[in-house]
């Protein structure tokens, strides 16, 4: 339990510092989003790859070879370091922790960004209350068995990556704010058929499919009209959505979970 606290730690540092990074250096808005779309569809390949191939190793080799293996992404993260624009490793004038403050002083002091960062965790974790729905409704509506239920999970994340490269070129031709609202609407809407229209599971496989590109649409214009709110702290903006994104995910578990058990049912409509 504490190694995979640890490794959700580790793993959302990671992930903030690279939307940070991303923020702070591209500055053509454009190109900006291109690149965290890049960032996001990397994460969502990573774990589509990352837990079969874990599965694999210690069936082969044995649990400890499977954990002494999630040594090697950040080994290949400090590595990249050496990539990063030479001003993107310039040590901040001042002392770190006053740096710090500031920044994220002025995050909070942003009415339209901490609205945003709100919206984005209640995003957060509506999306996980929903996985934790869709695991149950898998399990006792549809009795599906672990291939099947790993197909569905596998559309999701293909679907997931291939949004996260498709809504950046989106934005690029409609507004961001029209298409935050037109994603969010088409999203509701396709949530209503859960239990209703998609009762089968091919059905279900398109509906988890639908509801990743969507989702992952909604979650990076979201993050850009964010990112937009506070131009000159986007470094600070990025990673309080970082750390948004892992509270909202936690929140929603929790939820999700307990709305399943007090409803006494098999799934939630």
């Amino acid at each position: 339990t504490v190694g995979r606290g640890l490794d959700g730690i580790g793993g959302a540092f990671i992930f903030g510092v690279c939307l940070a990074a991303a923020g702070d250096l591209f500055a053509d808005p454009v190109e900006r989003n291109r690149r965290i779309g890049i960032i996001a569809s990397a994460g969502s390949i990573a774990i589509i790859a990352g837990q079969p191939l874990l599965t694999q190793v210690s069936a082969h080799a044995g649990w400890r070879w499977a954990v002494a293996a999630t040594l090697v992404p950040p080994l290949v993260v400090l590595l990249g370091t050496r990539w990063l624009p030479s001003e993107a490793l310039q040590a901040a004038e001042g002392r770190l922790w006053d740096s710090y403050r500031d920044r994220y002083r002025q995050v909070l002091a942003s009415r339209e960004t901490v609205w945003l960062l709100a919206v984005f965790i209640v995003m957060l974790s509506v999306w996980s209350a929903f996985s934790v729905y869709l695991g149950a409704y898998l399990e006792t509506e549809l009795r599906a068995n672990a291939n099947a239920t790993s197909l569905i999970f596998l559309v999701s994340g293909v679907c997931f990556a291939a949004g996260s490269l498709i809504v950046p070129r989106v934005i690029e031709r409609v507004p961001k704010r029209r298409a935050n609202v037109t994603f969010a609407t088409l999203l509701g809407i396709n949530l209503l058929g859960a239990g209703v229209v998609y009762t089968s599971i091919p059905m279900v496989a398109v509906f988890v499919g639908v509801t990743a590109l969507l989702g992952v649409s909604l979650y990076l214009t979201t993050g850009i009209l964010l990112l937009d709110s506070l131009p000159e702290a986007r470094g600070a903006v990025m990673a309080l959505q970082s750390a948004g994104s892992e509270v909202g995910l936690a929140l929603g578990a929790a939820w999700g979970g307990a709305v399943l058990v007090a409803s006494n049912d098999n799934y939630v409509a």
